[in-house]
C-alpha cells in the first residue's frame, strides 16, 4: 500500500500544480496529502 498511496500522491500533486492551485502559506499539511488520505482511506488495496 505505502507504494501505491505515494503514486497517488504524486498524482495528485502534479495535477495540483499543473491547474494552477495555490496553497495556503499557513499550510502544514499540503491538499495533495488531505485528498490522498482521503482516497487512500477506503481504497480497495487497504489491508
Amino acid at each position: 500500500m505505502c507504494h501505491s498511496a505515494l503514486a497517488i500522491d504524486c498524482f495528485i500533486d502534479d495535477f495540483l500544480k499543473a491547474s494552477g492551485h495555490r496553497e495556503d502559506c499557513r499550510v502544514e499539511v499540503s491538499d495533495a496529502e488531505v485528498i490522498t488520505i482521503a482516497i487512500c482511506r477506503d481504497a480497495p488495496f487497504r489491508r
